[in-house]
């Protein structure tokens, strides 16, 4: 058995585009029945409207005396397909981070699309000496799993770990990136960058103790 999105009102097409196979084994009485159900992840396709069409027996494994014309059904209701589009703004980070130190850091994602379903994508977290994000410093990387129907929000802290370098030191702008891997369909990806947050990145050498005179006596 197989299930289809389509546009087609009359029936499926090469345009047709499936989301589930599946297979019953086993005997079937006349006049019995058998029951399928499914949670569907959904391809990447365009927004809008689709017929739901289902056909069994798609490799013709039964013989059937009459025609395979009852073999396709269609749901007469349309469903509307709408992609998730999530955004995202920093909601904490500390006013000054000191390189190499552990720093509270907390986003706000929101789904601005439709529902997303225990999706598994990644936020990147970064420096920059520029507004617009370019010449990135790597800080952090973390994954984690998101359900949010439209308009729902959620926040996520995480206690970061900034790289210790001499060359971070001054104003930098930090930035998190939701959905780093492109994992989501979305409607746009141009709001899964937060918008700059000025920082002052501080670089404390570490000691150095260092013995320059050393004298004994008899």
């Amino acid at each position: 058995d197989k299930v289809y999105l389509s546009t087609n009102e009359t029936g499926i097409d090469e345009s047709s585009i499936q989301i589930f196979k599946g297979m019953h084994q086993g005997k079937l009485a006349p006049g019995a029945s058998y029951y399928i159900q499914a949670n569907l992840n959904l391809p990447s396709v365009e927004e809008g409207e689709y017929y739901v069409y289902v056909q069994t027996d798609v490799d013709n494994e039964v013989f059937e005396l009459d025609t395979k014309t009852n073999n396709i059904l269609k749901k007469e209701n349309k469903i509307t397909v709408v992609k998730p589009d999530l955004t995202v703004q920093t909601e904490v980070a500390p006013e000054k981070i000191y390189s190499g130190n552990t720093h509270a850091i907390a986003w706000k994602l929101k789904n601005e699309g439709g529902t997303i379903k225990e999706r598994n994508i990644t936020d990147r977290i970064f420096l920059s000496k520029n507004q617009d994000g370019s010449n990135p410093v790597p800080v952090a990387v973390i994954s984690h799993v998101i359900s949010l129907t439209e308009g729902e929000e959620r926040t996520i802290y995480e206690n970061i770990t900034f790289p210790y370098d001499s060359s971070l030191s001054g104003t930098y702008y930090l930035f998190v990136q939701t959905d780093n891997d492109n994992e989501l369909k979305e409607k746009k990806k141009v709001n899964n960058l937060s918008a700059p947050r000025e920082v002052q990145c501080i670089y404390i050498p570490k000691p150095d103790i260092t013995l320059t005179n050393l004298s004994a006596s008899a």
